[in-house]
């Protein structure tokens, strides 16, 4: 593994927000400043069970080793650097759980609105949680918006992504002037009444055909017994 610092390429915190391809060899430093919000570093491996191996120093501390197959962990304010073992991808974002105030491991209530955050570059937020059903996130205000798997490999450019189960991956935003508000919205859709009264429609639906289908050939096996039978 490289020694720390050696051959390091210095990022703005701006370059990591889109997620970063890094592999054997490769060796990142950036800096995070103090702030009220806390800044997290989503890494991940190339998916499956592969994972991505790495080591970190902050602020020139001796070297720890760590690996990730895709997830959190939380950056303190200090000058950072990673070195990295295997292939796969990296991202420095905001925790969209906790700018907007639900838990990591539900989401209630049913839909959430985060406060309006203003962005002055391209800047990656996650809605990392571990929850059941299918939640849309969207995204208002005058930026771009650009959708990452939980292995951050790209899902599009769009204003709103459908998320079944967990909610991974992150969420770049980039202002199309100097600076944007931006707000996300998170919905748990929930089927309508007219949807559950037609999956309760169905079986009977079912049921119905079998029967008719049942008389038919009843009907028709006797109506072939009496054109069989002894003649006077």
């Amino acid at each position: 593994m490289p020694s720390p610092g050696a051959g390091a390429t210095a990022y703005e915190l701006r370059d990591l927000a889109f997620p970063l391809d890094v592999g054997p060899g490769t060796n990142v430093s950036f800096v995070i400043n103090q702030s009220m919000h806390d800044r997290y570093l989503y890494s991940a491996g190339n998916g499956g069970n592969q994972k991505l191996v790495f080591s970190w120093s902050r602020n020139g501390q001796a070297r720890q080793e760590d690996s990730s197959i895709a997830g959190l962990s939380y950056l303190d304010p200090g000058a950072w650097n990673f070195s990295f073992e295997t292939s796969g991808r990296i991202a420095v974002a905001y925790d969209l759980p906790q700018l907007c105030g639900w838990n990591t491991t539900s989401l209630r209530p049913n839909e959430v609105t985060c406060p309006p955050i203003d962005v002055t570059e391209p800047t990656a937020f996650t809605p990392y949680t571990w929850t059941s059903g299918t939640h849309v996130v969207r995204v208002q205000g005058d930026v771009d918006s650009y959708f990452f798997d939980g292995y951050l490999r790209p899902l599009g450019h769009a204003t709103e992504m459908t998320y079944e189960g967990d909610m991974d991956g992150v969420i770049v935003v980039a202002p199309r002037g100097t600076v944007a508000s931006v707000v996300f919205t998170i919905t748990l859709v929930t089927e309508s009444p007219l949807d559950l009264s037609v999956l309760l429609l169905v079986p009977i639906i079912a049921l119905a055909a079998v029967i008719v289908l049942v008389v038919l050939v009843a009907r028709r096996r006797k109506r072939r017994e009496q054109s069989i039978g002894p003649r006077s």
